[in-house]
């Protein structure tokens, strides 16, 4: 469900997101780059400084799931 959602409706938002320029005024993204473990529950991402992070999903608070 977590992939199909992945694949379509938040494609879709983000799309709709870049276009309005939202994320243009965003200074601390991460770069979502792949998902791998156990029910695909580790994060490879970019920080804001390029770095690449690997986190457990279940590690991360809501302010920094915002920021995928």
């Amino acid at each position: 469900m977590v992939a199909a959602y992945e694949r379509t409706t938040r494609r879709a938002v983000i799309r709709r997101a870049q276009s309005k320029g939202r994320y243009d005024a965003m200074d601390d993204i991460w770069a979502l780059e792949k998902r791998s473990g156990w029910q695909q529950s580790t994060l490879h991402f970019r920080d804001e400084k390029g770095r690449l992070v690997e986190r457990d999903l279940t590690s991360l608070d809501v302010e920094e799931r915002q920021r995928l």
